[in-house]
């Protein structure tokens, strides 16, 4: 009863935008169009190790200097931002141990995903992302590749979460009196 109420409210709701676009009419930043040329996604693509660990091109640490500062930091050395950068994913990773079921699975794969299109053009699977870019519509309207790394942003904290609830459970219970 509520869906059929629901649905016909909401198509009402949306008519002054359903029916332009039905008639062909779009806004100027809604296009299907790919303007974005490859070279200039290679540029914003980072390697998969780095979307792996959730490096982000224009999010870079720091970066209120007005600098793009994607693959360094300013104390530590390359290798201990990508070890310190680590910890975040292998503590996702580590809710396996406490938790299987469909949602960590369905959150990892969703990381992995996200990182994987984070990447862009970029080996490995470089193949599959250009396909996606040319035959998917919107998919190549992003600039930045890397913008897909948000798909891990949102998983990796809840995995987290699993991962610490699961740590706190082992703890011997403390009883009072």
């Amino acid at each position: 009863k509520a869906m059929a109420i629901g649905i016909p409210f909401l198509i009402a709701l949306s008519a002054f935008q359903i029916i332009p676009m039905l008639n062909g009419t779009k806004a100027a930043f809604v296009s299907t169009d790919i303007s974005i040329p490859i070279s200039e996604l290679l540029f914003w693509s980072l390697p998969f190790k780095k979307s792996l660990l959730g490096f982000s091109r224009e999010l870079g640490v720091l970066n209120s200097q007005g600098a793009i500062s994607w693959d360094h930091h300013p104390f530590l050395s390359s290798i201990g931002y990508e070890i310190s950068m680590a910890i975040i994913p292998i503590l996702g990773l580590l809710s396996l141990i406490f938790r299987r079921d469909w949602l960590v699975a369905s959150l990892i794969v969703t990381a992995l995903i996200g990182a994987f299109l984070a990447k862009g053009p970029t080996p490995p699977g470089e193949e599959v992302y250009l396909w996606l870019y040319n035959n998917i519509p919107l998919f190549g309207v992003l600039k930045t590749p890397n913008r897909w790394i948000m798909l891990g942003y949102i998983a990796y904290p809840l995995l987290i979460g699993f991962t610490l609830q699961g740590l706190f459970s082992l703890r011997p219970q403390i009883t009072s009196g």
